[in-house]
């Protein structure tokens, strides 16, 4: 859940600018334990 959170602000423009098309980005959160969630995206 943490990287849909991350990926919200990202598209909201919350984290500064927002990103163009064709833009990458990755997305990686750590959680409690072993936890771990990543995303690669383009815009």
């Amino acid at each position: 859940m943490t990287v849909l959170l991350a990926l919200r602000r990202l598209l909201t423009g919350d984290l500064g600018e927002r990103p163009m098309p064709g833009d990458h980005a990755i997305l990686i959160a750590f959680g409690p334990g072993l936890t771990t969630e990543a995303a690669l995206l383009r815009f």
